[in-house]
This record gives structure tokens, C-alpha cells and sequence, in this order.
């Protein structure tokens, strides 16, 4: 073994070996060369074949004509000595090419050329000519239009918005037989169970006027697209709910609340039903003025609320009470074709007690206060109703003496 890696000629054979098998690895995903080596004797001298799969190009003005029939690869034999050959195979200089300079539209034969190749061999190209098809090349410009899957299956409550495309725009290019029949350009979003905007890139066909696929070159031929996904809202007004009580004495003088109205967001039949938001919170514990948190409720049906706190000031005062005498007792609710008469109290007035804040019940004067019964939907005969006292000022409770009145219903004769 010693003495064959000393020889150089076996050195020279297995370097050439070593040589061809690279090359077959480094070429294209098709075998460039075939490497077959067919010795033949012809005046004494050698001749080798071999097959190289090289890539076709055309010439041709691509700005005003599309090309098409081209094949991607033509076969090319070589005939001549090995050291050509070699030298051809391993070099990047050759090409194959089909001059359509000078062609207009139509279907042409045209022959297929090449370039690069030593002037000492045989070059012969499989297949010596195609066919090709020359169209007129033509470019507009479309709107982009998104088809929305699954419309339907958003999540109960949500709406989708018009969906917002970038670019909004695109180039339609193809040969003008093609690009004629194009009528719009869409891309496809999904949105099944989505509960907020979606973002997303969209792919782009083109589709003639019955909505079949057309082949053409679409530029960009993916757009980004936002589709706004939102809740159905309502604003509604806070009703204020207080729970336990404050220490013996004091009162509410004044609540401030922030914000007063807050924004339900929900199906539209649940927030149709919907006119207010109740707010509980917990008086125990407050001894003084002061600015609390409150957790606005989530109402049933309804899928968020905005904002999620709300912001009480609360002012507290020393609880006083103050009575009024001899308050007037209006008589609402009356009907026509009955007589109502006034048995207790017989004189029509009552006492009126207040309680609330010192400042605020010391600031009311009798003739604010407002007294009444109802009697509507009464049938003659005698009735027992209460006597109410009509709120005049927040945070200040009223209470009647006698906190019941007697009357006689009658029909008029």
C-alpha cells in the first residue's frame, strides 16, 4: 500500500475520483453531470461524452411581455476530450438561453442556444427548440376586500367592526386576457370565538366576477389586516346601596361619587333591559369623613363593566332630629265619580319629624315639606293608607305623626 500512494499516478487517479465525486455533491438538487465516460477511438485519439441539467433563460423586455411554456432546465451533451469536458463540467460559465428580443405576442418556436462552452467540443441541447407563448403584459391596481370566517361564532355579546387593511391596495399583473378578467382581490381572516380586536396577515387571491380563481401575479401578495371585535355597551346611571349602619349619631351629610355613570358592555337584549347599576357598600366602620373603593358588580348577562371601581367621598355629620307641626296631608290619586273624605287625621295636618345632618335639617323650612296619601285604585268603603313624607334633601329621612290616615271613599250620587 506504501508503494501505490507513492506512485503519482495513482496520487493523480484517486485525486481525479475525489474531484468528480465533490462536484456531484455541491450541484443542484439535479445531477449537473453524468460523468459517463465513453472512450472512443477515432483517428487514434479519445472521445468522452457527458450530460449536464443546466438552468434555461430567456431574454426578453419583461416590463411589456409575460413568457410562458419556458422549461426551467434543458439537458446538454458534450462530446470531446476529458480534460475539456472536466474543465466545462466544473466551471459556471455556461448557459442556455432563448433570444425572444424582437418577438411579439404569439406562440413561437424558438431554438434554444448556449454559451460558455469550449470552442473544442461538441455541444448539442435537448431540446434543440420549445415552444414559448408571448402575452402582452398588463398591470391595475384593486382595492382589497376580507372575507370574515366564522362570523357568527364570535364570542355572545361581541360585534365586529369593518376590518381595517394595510396596504388597502394592490397590483394585479399578469398576461391582459388574465388580468381582464379579474373583478376583485380577497383575502380570508378567521375570527370563531375571538372576544377582542384580532390582528393577522391575510393572503391575497384574485377571483373573476363568478368568484373562480384567477393565476396572476399579486403585488403585495400578503396584506396585514385589523379587525375590530367590541362588546355591545350602555351607559347606565349608579344607584348607591349602603349596607350596615355608622355609629350612633352620625349620619350621612353628602356622597360624591366618580364616575356617576358607568358603561355596560353585553348582548344588546340584556343591556336593553338594563336602566341603572346598583353599587353596595358598607357603611360599618366609617367614624369620619372619608374616600373609599368600591368594586363595581358585574350584572347578570353582562359580559364587563367600565371602569371596575368607583370612588366615594363620603362626608358624615352629627345626626339630629327635628319635628315640624301641623304639615298639610295632600290627597293624591284621586278618580272621578268618587268623593274622598278625611277621617284621621279629621283636621288634615300631621307632625313631620326629620332626621339627618345638623346642618342640613336645620336649614329646612316647613313650607318645603311635602305630605301625602295615595288613593289610587281604592273602592268605596273606609281604608286605612300611609301617610308619606316626600324626601326633600339627601340623607335626610322623614316620618309622619300619625304615620297612618283614615278615608271614606264614596260614590257621588
Amino acid at each position: 500500500m506504501d508503494k501505490l500512494l507513492k506512485n503519482n499516478w495513482f496520487v493523480k487517479i484517486i485525486s481525479f475520483l475525489i474531484a468528480v465525486l465533490l462536484y456531484a455533491n455541491v450541484v443542484t438538487n439535479e445531477p449537473a453531470g453524468l460523468f459517463q465516460f465513453d472512450q472512443k477511438e477515432t483517428g487514434g485519439a479519445e472521445v468522452h461524452n457527458n450530460l449536464l441539467y443546466i438552468d434555461l433563460t430567456a431574454k426578453y423586455d419583461d416590463q411589456k411581455f409575460i413568457v410562458s411554456g419556458l422549461p426551467e432546465k434543458v439537458t446538454v451533451q458534450l462530446r470531446g476530450s476529458k480534460d475539456s469536458i472536466l474543465k466545462t463540467t466544473l466551471a459556471n460559465g455556461h448557459k442556455a438561453f432563448v433570444d425572444l428580443r424582437g418577438l411579439g405576442p404569439g406562440i413561437h418556436e424558438v431554438n434554444v442556444k448556449t454559451t460558455g462552452f469550449d470552442d473544442g467540443m461538441v455541444v448539442t441541447v435537448v431540446p434543440k427548440t420549445i415552444e414559448v407563448k408571448i402575452q402582452k403584459k398588463e398591470t391595475k391596481t384593486l382595492p382589497v376586500q376580507i372575507d370574515l370566517i366564522n362570523e357568527s361564532k364570535v364570542k355572545d355579546g361581541y360585534e365586529i367592526g369593518e376590518p381595517i387593511v394595510s396596504p388597502s391596495q394592490v397590483e394585479v399583473t399578469g398576461p391582459k386576457a388574465l388580468v381582464d378578467k379579474v373583478s376583485f382581490v380577497e383575502g380570508l381572516v378567521d375570527v370563531k370565538g375571538k372576544s377582542e380586536t384580532v390582528e393577522a396577515t391575510a393572503a391575497l387571491s384574485a377571483y373573476d366576477a363568478e368568484g373562480n380563481e384567477v393565476n396572476v401575479t399579486i403585488n403585495p401578495a400578503v396584506v396585514q389586516v385589523k379587525v375590530p371585535i367590541t362588546a355591545a355597551s350602555k351607559n347606565v346611571e349608579i344607584q348607591l346601596k349602603p349596607k350596615g349602619s355608622l355609629p350612633d349619631g352620625l349620619t350621612i351629610q353628602s356622597i360624591d361619587k366618580k364616575p356617576a355613570q358607568v358603561t355596560l358592555f353585553g348582548p344588546e337584549k340584556v343591556l336593553e333591559d338594563l336602566s341603572y347599576i346598583e353599587v353596595p357598600f358598607d357603611l360599618s366602620g366609617i367614624q369620619d369623613d372619608q374616600t373609599i373603593q368600591v368594586k363595581i358588580p358585574v350584572p347578570d348577562g353582562v359580559s364587563k363593566v367600565s371602569p371596575e371601581q368607583l370612588t366615594l367621598t363620603i362626608d358624615v355629620a352629627k345626626k339630629v332630629s327635628k319635628t315640624f307641626q301641623d304639615i298639610f296631608v295632600d290627597v293624591t290619586g284621586k278618580s272621578e265619580g268618587l268623593t274622598y273624605t278625611l277621617e284621621k287625621p279629621d283636621d288634615g295636618l300631621v307632625d313631620v319629624t326629620l332626621t339627618g345632618p345638623k346642618e342640613t335639617v336645620g336649614s329646612v323650612d316647613p313650607d318645603q315639606i311635602e305630605v301625602y296619601i295615595d288613593v289610587s285604585n281604592l273602592a268605596p268603603g273606609e281604608h286605612t293608607v300611609p301617610v308619606q313624607v316626600v324626601s326633600l334633601k339627601n340623607h335626610v329621612e322623614g316620618s309622619a305623626d300619625p304615620k297612618q290616615a283614615k278615608v271614606q271613599v264614596s260614590s257621588k250620587e
